[in-house]
């Protein structure tokens, strides 16, 4: 009995990893910027994905695939929490690395009185800055000021390596409520 239920647990158990994929990026320093930002600000970030992505793929917008990000420009984060995706788009190489790219990212917990921040990071120029209208919170046109920016020098991204993430299938988690189940019935008789 201890034998069928060490092979029915090691079965379980062998089987039960996801996959994750992190690419990060690290844009160029900033070569206009208005205070608060300083020209040794910069956009750096990342973006987690459930699957590596494909090689040779055109240019499109992956915001669906989006398990978790998170971006900064020394100034501010943008995080699922407190953002609204306006555009994620992005194409890849040969070897499946990003080579084009368009990340627009608002504030979405702006306060009536509040500046709503905004970062971008493009191909050729990354862009972060508060805009000068309060309250907004959407992905309309914006007046950034202040505003910090660097214009074609394109940041370099890093990724595509899958990490394992723990997870438990339902029928496996079912199963092991039901030996766990068992075996207590058994040590009350």
């Amino acid at each position: 009995m201890k034998a069928w239920l060490g092979v029915l647990l090691f079965g379980m158990f062998s089987s039960i990893v996801s996959a994750q994929t992190t690419y990060s990026y690290s844009g160029q320093n900033f070569t206009f910027a208005d205070p608060p930002y300083t020209t040794s600000d910069r956009v750096t970030g990342s973006f987690q994905l459930s699957a590596p992505l494909p090689p040779n793929a055109a240019a499109s917008d992956i915001s669906a695939q989006l398990q978790d990000f998170s971006f900064s420009d020394g100034q501010a984060t943008r995080t699922p929490a407190n953002s609204v995706v306006c555009d994620f788009t992005v194409s890849t190489n040969s070897s499946g690395g990003i080579q084009s790219f368009d990340i627009w990212l608002r504030q979405s917990d702006t306060a009536a009185m509040g500046n709503q921040h905004s970062l971008e990071a493009r191909s050729s120029t990354d862009l972060a800055g508060f805009d000068s209208n309060q309250g907004a919170t959407g992905c309309g046109g914006a007046a950034l000021n202040p505003f910090a920016s660097n214009n074609n020098l394109p940041g370099l991204w890093v990724g595509g390596a899958v990490r394992e993430v723990p997870a438990l299938s339902l029928p496996a988690l079912l199963l092991l409520v039901g030996a766990l189940v068992l075996i207590g019935f058994r040590r009350r008789a």
